[in-house]
């Protein structure tokens, strides 16, 4: 946990004391404020995500409407943060993601004629592409997305249906922030 003096509260307790000090203690308790909070929530989210799937990358993108995206988090298997620049994912995928509100998984690249060649799969080197709607009542409040570089890399049906329900939950959990 961090020790941010800004995210510090001192709390007064008041207790006997048998010496002759003062008969008053203070006490520091950190108090965790809401963005550490949603940060923290949402890193556990990609990383949880990326180990349970064996990913090789993991972020979370939020969406606001009419096309408002802001790249929350980027974390590889070993926890290393990965800056939106270094991510580079996929548009077109997001984008179906977020219109059909559906889950979308690509288990081999080189099928898709649209994704090959796209300028985020060739400078990703992505073979292995699956992304989640992140939906609040219905309507897309981001998206879960998940790649992978390597040949073994590969997605299955039943994956995508946890998938799925993870990103129900995710949901759930961001829209409680």
């Amino acid at each position: 946990m961090d020790t941010n003096p800004a995210e510090k509260k001192t709390v007064v307790v008041t207790e006997p004391v048998s010496t002759a000090s003062s008969p008053t203690e203070t006490v520091e308790i950190p108090v965790i404020s809401p963005e550490k909070k949603r940060e923290k929530m949402i890193e556990n989210i990609v990383m949880r995500a990326i180990r349970f799937f064996n990913a090789e990358r993991g972020c979370l993108i939020t969406y606001k409407e009419p096309d408002e995206f802001h790249y929350e988090l980027g974390r590889t298997q070993l926890s290393e943060v990965i800056t939106e620049d270094q991510f580079v994912a996929s548009k077109t995928v997001i984008k179906v993601t977020l219109t059909t509100q559906r889950p979308q998984m690509i288990p081999d690249i080189s099928a898709y004629d649209n994704l090959r060649n796209a300028e985020s799969i060739i400078m990703g080197k992505k073979r292995v592409i699956i992304c989640g709607p992140l939906l609040e009542a219905g309507k897309p409040i981001g998206v879960l997305y998940m790649d992978g570089q390597l040949p073994k890399a590969r997605f299955s049906d039943n994956q995508l249906l946890l998938f799925k329900r993870l990103c129900e939950k995710a949901s759930e959990a961001i829209a409680q922030l």
